[in-house]
């Protein structure tokens, strides 16, 4: 005799206790607003000639006070890639001029990567370009004070 597979009247009339379960409201939340602002976001890194891994290495080299330099091997630490993966970006960051390659005056052994004005100049725009567009659209749902307290809790996750 076969096995008679369950309806959707039979799933209707069980318990499943994680139907309702807040983890997976919050996983399924997560996801959707990822893949949504995901979606815009790299149209508009895209707009800057920029991936979005090369995006974060720039931007980490615009946190680097005082002087956007940084080390290949912290790019790749802060940008969670690996060392083979930062070269090719950084060979491509310098094609495009935002980054250049100098000297390591305390390890001549290595080299250091450093900022352009011009890709200071570019991270700063689409950084700000990324905020006005999600900023807009997060709030096209949630009140200011919903967001500041969302960007709270989402703190406490990291």
């Amino acid at each position: 005799m076969a096995t008679r597979l369950p309806s959707a009247k039979d799933a209707d009339d069980r318990t499943w206790p994680l139907r309702d379960s807040a983890t997976l409201r919050i996983i399924d939340g997560l996801y959707r607003c990822r893949k949504y602002v995901w979606t815009n976001d790299q149209k508009i890194v895209a707009g800057y000639g920029l991936t979005w891994s090369q995006l974060l290495v720039i931007e980490a080299l615009r946190n680097a006070e005082p002087d956007f330099t940084l080390s290949p091997t912290d790019l790749a630490a802060l940008t969670q890639t690996t060392s083979g993966r930062m070269a090719k970006m950084l060979g491509g960051l310098v094609d495009l001029g935002m980054i250049d390659r100098v000297e390591n005056t305390h390890d001549r052994r290595s080299t250091l990567v450093r900022l352009t004005p011009f890709g200071a100049e570019t991270v700063e725009r689409a950084l700000n370009q990324l905020a006005r567009t999600n900023t807009k659209v997060f709030l096209e749902t949630l009140t200011h004070n919903e967001c500041q307290e969302l960007a709270g809790l989402l703190a406490k996750l990291r």
